[in-house]
């Protein structure tokens, strides 16, 4: 289905469970030589796979970025991730991206020298996202802080129901667009989720349209 498009490059999503450093390796690098292109590689855990292991996949041309998303705990464990220290000495920081949204980003940007971050949060308030990304650029950190303020009501909902189906439902809920059942693998949000969620992207949707 790739070699039909002509994309520079895709990302790999992540298996957990069922895979092991080596396994893993092996797969992203059989499917880009299959493609002949390289490909993102998405690391959700300290598990999946190890900052060599990618090292070697980028020394060999399979990699085109690295999506770097595990998460911390807090402020201060993003700030002291050894995994991250590690990563950063094996591959170019000019080619990992933070990928757990607005939370990390400032830290990752700032302190580890990544370039760019991903959101989910963007589906509801794309402004504002870009704004915190032009304030870390601007070396504006505590502006960006200010900004990032405004995210995390949303952010702290999906963390603890799903990243996913919290954000599906958020798009719902906020107004932008009904985004119907989450088939056929996930399921939508439990209905004594509604409130909170609802509230929290409301907030959001409405500070975001205000700037």
């Amino acid at each position: 289905m790739l070699r039909e498009r002509n994309f520079p490059t895709a990302m790999m999503l992540p298996q957990a469970g069922i895979c092991t450093d080596a396994g893993a390796a092996s797969n992203i690098r059989k499917q880009a030589e299959k493609w002949g292109k390289p490909l993102i590689v998405y690391i959700k855990s300290d598990t999946y796979l190890q900052p060599s292991t990618v090292q070697s996949l980028d020394a060999d041309g399979v990699v085109a970025a690295v999506k770097y998303g595990t998460p911390r705990t807090s402020d201060a464990a993003t700030a002291n991730d050894v995994f991250l220290k590690e990563l950063v000495q094996c591959v170019p920081a000019s080619k990992i991206i933070s990928g757990i949204g607005e939370r990390p980003a400032i830290t990752h940007l700032r302190d580890f020298g990544l370039q760019g971050f991903t959101s989910g949060s963007v589906c509801i308030a794309p402004r504002g996202s870009m704004k915190i990304l032009q304030q870390i650029q601007a070396g504006q950190y505590d502006q960006a802080l200010a900004l990032r303020a405004h995210y995390l009501p949303l952010e702290d909902q999906r963390d603890a129901i799903n990243p996913i189906r919290a954000l599906h439902e958020a798009v719902t809920l906020a107004g932008i667009a009904n985004m119907g059942p989450m088939l056929p693998t996930l399921r939508n949000i439990e209905p004594q989720y509604f409130d909170a969620v609802r509230a929290a992207a409301q907030a959001l949707l409405a500070w975001d349209l205000s700037h």
